[in-house]
């Protein structure tokens, strides 16, 4: 519920991403998906069962391997940039590090890099524009419990592209699409 001027409005409360209680500084593996604002398949394409990235694609890819350099507690794991969105696993090793750089802090830092990285190819090199942001503003999160939760996640991962005509983000992107026509 929302108040107004001391009047109750009634409008759906907005869905936490996060859980509540739990301190994502923590170490631990998080599985995460990143989607693109609009959803439009901005880095590439599926060719059969695997992602042919384009010039962007190939930024947003480096980016994220790139993480390890701007946060050295962070480990890059299985991961794979998809025409509009990216899976990943990446595993914090430490919560003993100035300043104490959560799931969000990290994800923020891969957003806005990629973000000005992409804005600059927009203006060099004729990339598709895009509208007030590049990514959604939230992201999805997951925190992995086990070895055989990690192994399921990699297995997702590694299969994603085969599976692309059967991924929710396709689909949103295709209902977006057939919406603007």
């Amino acid at each position: 519920m929302w108040e107004w001027a001391g009047e109750s409005m009634n409008r759906p409360e907005r869905k936490l991403p996060r859980l509540r209680s739990y301190d994502y500084a923590l170490p631990g593996a998080y599985f995460v998906t990143i989607c693109v604002a609009d959803r439009m398949p901005r880095f590439g394409e599926i060719v059969g069962a695997r992602v042919d990235l384009n010039a962007a694609g190939r930024m947003v890819q480096e980016q994220w391997r790139r993480l390890s350099d701007r946060f050295p507690h962070v480990k890059i794991d299985a991961h794979v940039v998809m025409p509009n969105h990216v899976h990943a696993i990446l595993e914090i090793n430490t919560s003993e590090i100035a300043g104490r750089e959560s799931l969000s802090d990290i994800v923020g830092a891969f957003k806005s890099r990629t973000s000005r990285a992409y804005a600059d190819g927009v203006r060099d090199a004729g990339w598709p524009p895009f509208e007030r942001r590049l990514w959604q503003q939230s992201f999805y999160d997951h925190i992995v419990r086990d070895d055989h939760d990690l192994n399921r996640i990699r297995d997702y991962i590694a299969n994603n592209p085969a599976r692309w005509h059967e991924d929710r983000e396709y689909n949103a992107w295709q209902s977006a699409l057939q919406q603007r026509q």
